[in-house]
C-alpha cells in the first residue's frame, strides 16, 4: 500500500498549500497516512480531503461525485472502485465526511488487494508479535518509544 499512497501524493501537490490552509488539519496526519498508512477520523483530515475532491472536481459542492474524475486522477483507483464507493455514500449529506467515506472505501478495498506483509517481529524487551506493515522494507520500527526488530 506504501506505492498507492505514494502515487496519491503527487496530484496533490499542486493543491496541498491552499487545502491544508482551509482545513486547519495538523501536518502529522497527513505524515502519518503517507508514511505509515494511517487514516485519521479527525474532522480536519476529513475536510483536507474534502478540499481536494472540490479542487480537483472529483466532487461537486452538491456532493455528487465524479468516477471518471476520480479514477482518471488517482492511479489504483479503478472505474470499478469509484463507482462502488460513489454509490456507498449517496445519501450523505455532510461534504467533509462525505469525501473521508469516499477515499476511505477506495483505500480499504485497494488495502485487500495489495494485502500487508507479514514480518516476524520481536520486541527488544522479549516479547514475540506479529507485525502487519503495509509493503514498507521496515527492519526496525519504534512505536511508543518501544523498539521492534522487524524481518522479513
Amino acid at each position: 500500500m506504501t506505492d498507492v499512497r505514494n502515487s496519491w501524493y503527487g496530484p496533490l501537490a499542486p493543491i496541498r498549500t491552499q487545502c491544508f490552509c482551509q482545513s486547519h488539519l495538523h501536518p502529522q496526519l497527513s505524515v502519518d497516512f503517507y508514511q505509515y498508512g494511517t487514516f485519521s477520523d479527525d474532522p480536519c483530515w476529513k475536510c483536507l480531503l474534502k478540499c481536494y475532491g472540490l479542487t480537483l472536481n472529483i466532487m461537486s459542492s452538491a456532493g455528487q461525485v465524479d468516477t471518471q474524475a476520480w479514477a482518471n486522477q488517482f492511479p489504483y483507483v479503478t472505474p470499478q472502485i469509484a463507482q462502488k464507493c460513489s454509490n456507498s455514500i449517496v445519501s450523505e449529506p455532510d461534504l467533509c465526511e462525505k469525501a473521508y467515506l469516499l477515499v476511505k472505501c477506495s483505500y480499504d478495498t485497494l488495502a485487500k488487494q495489495y494485502p500487508a506483509k507479514n514480518f516476524e517481529c520481536s520486541v527488544v524487551k522479549g516479547t514475540v508479535l506479529m507485525c502487519f506493515l503495509f509493503g514498507a522494507n521496515v527492519h526496525k520500527l519504534i512505536v511508543n518509544d518501544v523498539v521492534f526488530l522487524c524481518k522479513l
